[in-house]
């Protein structure tokens, strides 16, 4: 059996809104064999357990402290102003976003800040890691129930590089994002540290701001993708294996919704997903799990 390590990263609003949570279900319901890496700022979190193992964003990645730095007065870095680097023209209705942490008149896809911490994170432990196998998982993600470490053996082929959930976009519809609440890395693909430095670099070099997006789902979704043109790599999309889990919340589609819950954008203010989430055809054999009957 490989060796599985999970990692996340939250600040101290996203600790005290979801990110205790997360760790209070995964101590409780994920395998012991499992250690458990959590990237922190602002606030260390007050959890002793075996299998924790806390590393200080900033201190750990201080390109990251850069990067911010240097767009810190740059509005359209935060997804508040059209990107005079990209070539894609944004309108009034590309700021209508909102979101759960109180964020309004944004555009989470234009957001490139916000999503940097996880993107400096994931980069920094696909390196750090002793394992054979990394898991990425929003802190904004609740487990309910145990899940065997045979579930997550069996969710990444050994001759792929990484698991994840894509998303297709409809013709003449541009860009589907792939879900990044949940991807897996094969540490011992020799490709690990390439895609690691390709993605990390985007922002160290600023060039994801020439990009019609600067969402982590974007730059992400365009390490690999350039990865499989040019090297060959072969990655592993659920979308593909379970069809029709849709766009708007594939994870919760997928057989990680038999043991998880993604609380993405607001659903953190209610806890949990709605059932309406889950695609009609999928409803009744998620219900068969006491988190989904309600």
């Amino acid at each position: 059996m490989r060796k599985f390590e999970l990692m996340t990263t939250f600040h101290r609003k996203g600790y005290d809104m979801y990110g205790k949570r997360m760790i209070e279900s995964v101590l409780k319901y994920w395998p012991k064999e499992v250690d458990f890496t959590i990237y922190w700022e602002e606030v260390l979190p007050d959890f002793d357990d075996p299998r924790l193992h806390y590393v200080e964003l900033y201190e750990a990645c201080p390109d990251l402290t850069e990067f911010k730095t240097r767009h810190k007065d740059h509005l359209w870095a935060h997804g508040k102003a059209e990107n005079p680097r990209s070539k894609k023209k944004m309108s009034g209705q590309d700021f209508g976003d909102s979101d759960a942490l109180g964020e309004r008149g944004w555009s989470f896809k234009h957001d490139a800040v916000r999503f940097s911490h996880k993107v400096y994170a994931q980069c920094e432990q696909l390196k750090r890691s002793t394992a054979d196998v990394l898991i990425f998982l929003d802190a904004d993600t609740v487990t309910f129930r145990p899940i065997p470490i045979e579930f997550f053996d069996k969710m990444l082929p050994e001759d792929r590089f990484t698991t994840f959930l894509g998303r297709k976009a409809k013709e003449g519809q541009g860009s589907a994002f792939s879900e990044t609440g949940f991807i897996m890395y094969n540490l011992n693909h020799k490709i690990k540290n390439t895609f690691a430095d390709d993605l990390r670099n985007l922002y160290n070099s600023d060039k994801l701001f020439r990009f019609p997006y600067q969402v982590d789902c974007y730059t992400w979704d365009w390490t690999r993708l350039n990865l499989e043109k040019k090297k060959g790599v072969k990655n592993f999309n659920l979308a593909d294996e379970y069809v029709a889990l849709g766009k708007k919340h594939p994870f919760i589609n997928s057989p990680l919704g038999d043991y998880m819950d993604h609380l993405k954008g607001n659903r953190k203010l209610e806890g949990r997903s709605k059932l309406e989430d889950i695609k009609e055809g999928r409803r009744s054999a998620k219900q068969q799990y006491d988190y989904w009957k309600t």
